[in-house]
């Protein structure tokens, strides 16, 4: 008895054909509807790596503007509470200058306790604004925004520290003695 093995061979390449048709078609179809030319690492291993570095900067990058924001809101923060303490500085000279007069006839009682009162509300809004002696915001603030080419030129600082710039009576040198 013999065996007999008949190949279709133009039936095989067909079918090999057909396969490779489909690969191609079935990764056209994963591009066009991902929108990204590089959907696994077969598909161009340098460029994805690439892409992945750019996507872990875009990443930082936009962590350091969020930051950014961040600070600059803190900073406006402060900014309001030093414009408030700023009148009520006016406010206080004012009262001074009234007392002192020679010509003042009003009750300097009455005008002390506006100042009392005025001196509490400078500590207050210092302590609101973190900007009193040892204050949070009393200190160099240091917002990283990323992209530099090292720390030092990745992160803006700004010194707040130190008792020249805390805005609380002991500091303006205002408090009353006790």
């Amino acid at each position: 008895m013999s065996i007999s093995i008949q190949t279709n061979v133009a039936s095989l390449n067909a079918q090999y054909y057909i396969g490779i048709n489909q690969a191609f078609q079935s990764k056209a179809i994963e591009q066009l509807s991902s929108g990204y030319k590089i959907n696994s690492s077969a598909d161009d291993p340098a460029g994805l790596s690439v892409a992945n570095q750019y996507a872990g900067d875009i990443t930082g990058l936009t962590t350091g503007v969020q930051n950014a924001t961040d600070g600059i809101s803190t900073l406006q923060i402060a900014d309001g509470g030093l414009s408030n303490i700023s009148q009520i500085l006016g406010r206080l000279q004012t009262l001074a200058s009234e007392s002192a007069s020679g010509t003042f006839q009003g009750s300097r009682t009455t005008v002390d306790n506006e100042y009392q009162g005025l001196l509490a509300e400078i500590n207050r809004q210092a302590a609101n604004i973190g900007l009193n002696t040892g204050g949070v915001n009393n200190a160099n603030l240091t917002v990283y925004t990323g992209g530099g080419s090292s720390q030092a030129n990745s992160q803006i600082s700004v010194d707040l520290s130190g008792t020249n710039n805390a805005v609380d009576t002991t500091a303006l040198g205002i408090a009353q003695p006790a």
